[in-house]
């Protein structure tokens, strides 16, 4: 649900799951400027619909907003134990997130060809 809700390949668009973000969207700003929306995939610029890519780049961008300010807290070390306690949670998430992605692609594909 957290992938198909807050974390879907249509972050690079002003989207509902954009809007989802409220108060926070601003963070997704530059991820709109940097990643190219689906039609560049389909042109062979696999990134923001892309399996495993495009959620490995949405989640490490967020990632890298979050742990700025953990790791300038000095707190990078208690979280790196907390995911190796957790490694079976925080793969079990990753893969949901993936799944939710791929169903979206699956989603816009099928929709695409349905038009036609």
């Amino acid at each position: 649900m957290l992938g198909g809700m807050y974390l879907s390949p249509d972050l690079d668009l002003k989207s509902k799951p954009f809007s989802r973000w409220g108060i926070l969207r601003w963070i997704w700003k530059p991820y709109q400027k940097l990643i190219p929306h689906r039609g560049k995939f389909f042109n062979r610029n696999p990134l923001s619909h892309a399996p495993i890519i495009g959620t490995v780049l949405r989640v490490s961008y967020l990632l890298l907003l979050c742990l700025i300010p953990v790791i300038l807290a000095g707190m990078d070390t208690s979280l790196r134990q907390w995911i190796v306690k957790n490694s079976s949670s925080v793969f079990w998430a990753l893969a949901g997130i993936e799944l939710s992605g791929l169903t979206h692609l699956l989603m816009d594909v099928g929709s695409t060809k349905f038009k036609k």
